[in-house]
Formats: C-alpha cells, structure tokens, sequence
C-alpha cells in the first residue's frame, strides 16, 4: 500500500527522465485522488548526468521520497533494427559502426512489438549505477518509446498516409509508418524553423508523400509553431498540431505545464 505525507513515505513508482543536460522526474498520484507531481531539475553543465542524479537525491522534493521502481526513460540515439533482422551478439557491433560510443556506456535494446522492430539504445553505466543503487527494481526504456506507440496506433485513423514529428530538446523526431511497420524514423536539430521545413520536406519526399492527400502530425514543444506552420502549409496541405487536452483520456497530464508529451503519452496512454 502506498503511504503519502512524510518525506519518508514509500511511494509506487518514479519516472526518471534524462535527455541533454536535462534531468525531471514525475509520479502518478492519481490512485490518491491527486494528477501527476512533475519535478524538472536544475543540473551543474559542470558534472555528469550520473553526479547530477546522485546530488539530487539530497535535493530533490520527489527524490527524497521512497520508491518501489523506477522507470528511466533515456533520450539517447537510437538504432531501429526490423525484428527479423535482430540478432543478439550483433547489437553492440552494429550500433557501434553507426554512432560513436564511449567505454562508459552500455548499449542496451527495447522490443517494439508492435511495428517489428527493437531499438538499440544506450545509458551511461555510471547512471545505470546510481539508479540500482536507489532503487529495488528498474526499467529503462527509449524517450521516445512511448511516442513510436502512440504515433503508431495513431497512423491508422483515417485512410491518408502521415508523417509525424515530434519536438523535444531542440530536436524533432520524424516518423511514419505502413501496418506494423516502421517506414522511417529519424532525430534532426531543430533551432530553426527553416531548418525543420528542410528536413520535414526532404522526407516528405523521400517517402514519396502527396502534398494533397497525405497527412503531416506535429506535437511538442515547438517555440516557433505559428512560423513552421504557416511554412509547411505553402507545401503541404493538411498540416495538423495533436492537442493533447483533445486526445488523451487524462487531462490532468496534458494541462500540466512544463509537462514534456512524451511524459504526457507515457501517463496518459502507457508505454
């Protein structure tokens, strides 16, 4: 049973969210009748992500608190492999070929099985450490596990083929899928909103999309919204913002501020 009220209290579950130089960290309280308590965190650019977290248990209000679990959600770069092509004793190598890897980190792998796929993705060992010290059980998982899921399930409204990106960290991931299948899946830098219409278009063609039939799916923080928009729209003709407040069964997620949407999906539509 969960208690409340002390700082000494054993609570669920944490979620624990690293991506660049950022760290929060969120419950779900609404088993006591409450929403989600969302905590971002201010790191020292000076320490590593791992001295960070260990400093903010002795700083953190939800920190402080006891947890059963955590859940980590890494924003780290990904390999999608098709789940045919999946081999074990092969990831470490293959992921290694594509993106650089330091000694201190492990190259771990999340099943996708809804579009056949398993994402390779890596955490910092040192992390990996502070977490099982903290914590009697883990998962970790890709940032944007919860993202794929629910794009994914949302692909198959409607009968137009859509390409959909999400904004977070001054990135945007683009994704599309056919069936239960990944058709693309790609991270860019998005300071810029030029530079967004550059990437989004460039895929648009490579996947070859109609720019009257096809659909593109925008969600996250996008501080230049009204800008890209009005761009795309000289392109593409059915541009649309998913509205979380609209979508989600749980309000409470998507009217908090300062709640990223991956969090937003991950509480409101699971993992």
């Amino acid at each position: 049973m969960t208690e409340t009220g002390n700082n000494n209290s054993f609570n669920s579950r944490l979620t624990i969210r690293v991506s660049t130089n950022a760290l929060s960290f969120a419950t779900d309280k609404r088993a006591e009748g409450g929403g989600i308590d969302y905590e971002p965190y201010d790191v020292n650019p000076g320490m590593s992500v791992a001295a960070n977290l260990r400093l903010a248990f002795a700083e953190s209000r939800l920190l402080r608190r006891k947890y059963a679990s955590a859940t980590v959600m890494t924003d780290t770069p990904v390999l999608m492999i098709p789940i045919e092509e999946y081999e074990d004793n092969n990831t470490d190598m293959l992921y290694s070929h594509i993106f650089t890897t330091g000694k201190s980190e492990r190259i771990l792998t999340a099943v996708l099985p809804g579009q056949n796929a398993v994402a390779a993705f890596t955490m910092n060992s040192d992390l990996k450490l502070v977490v099982d010290d903290n914590f009697p059980e883990s998962t970790v998982m890709p940032l944007m596990q919860p993202v794929w899921n629910y794009m994914h399930r949302r692909s198959f409204t409607g009968a137009h083929r859509k390409l959909f990106a999400y904004f977070h960290d001054k990135r945007v991931e683009l994704m599309s899928f056919r069936q239960n299948r990944f058709v693309y899946c790609n991270s860019f830098e998005a300071t810029h909103a030029n530079d967004v219409l550059y990437y989004i278009m460039y895929v648009w063609k490579q996947l070859g999309l109609d720019a009257t039939d096809a659909e593109l799916h925008m969600a996250g923080d996008m501080t230049y919204r009204d800008t890209l928009t009005a761009l795309l729209r000289q392109y593409i003709a059915n541009v649309y913002t998913i509205n979380p407040a609209a979508d989600f069964g749980f309000p409470a997620a998507a009217e908090m501020k300062g709640l990223p949407f991956d969090l937003q999906v991950y509480y409101a539509k699971g993992r």
